[in-house]
């Protein structure tokens, strides 16, 4: 259970990527903005993670108040996300590598609306359906991973690959 909130935590971390019109920069270009901003991105939710994997595995003993803790940092953490993720969206990409592009972002953004997803289910008391949610974004981070290396993205690989 600890494991799929700090997985989520994670991958909505990584979420953070997004795309932008073609006919933009070269592909290095692309990769350094992007690479800068899942860098940034691990900055800010690192701390926010952490807070998920503690407050997930108190959860059983902690009760309302742990519950409601979990449920203001897994917000605050799709927040972030969703805020990294429109800034990548927002960036001009390669032309002819929108395919390999989304091939990135897709997963991402499915894993930034799971995070959003779980916060809901666990603050109406179904942990169960957000544990559930969270199981199903851990193989959509695992493609994210492996898109974001066969690009060429490093930074935005190593955040996704923290899911482990």
């Amino acid at each position: 259970m600890v494991r799929f909130f700090a997985a989520s935590a994670i991958v909505g971390v990584l979420g953070l990527s997004g795309c932008g019109g073609g006919g933009g920069p070269g592909k290095s270009a692309y990769v350094d903005k992007a690479n800068a901003i899942c860098q940034t991105a691990r900055t800010e939710t690192g701390p926010l993670i952490t807070q998920v994997t503690s407050l997930a595995g108190s959860l059983a003993s902690g009760g309302a108040s742990t519950a409601q803790r979990l449920v203001g940092t897994l917000s605050r953490l799709h927040t972030v996300a969703a805020g990294y993720l429109a800034q990548l969206q927002r960036l001009k990409q390669p032309s002819g590598d929108h395919t390999a592009i989304e091939r990135f972002l897709t997963p991402l953004g499915q894993v930034v609306n799971a995070i959003g997803k779980a916060a809901l289910a666990v603050g109406s008391g179904q942990l169960p359906a957000a544990l559930g949610l969270l199981e199903q974004a851990a193989p959509v981070a695992q493609d994210a991973t492996a898109a974001a290396h066969a690009y060429g993205m490093r930074q935005c690989e190593t955040v996704v690959a923290a899911l482990g």
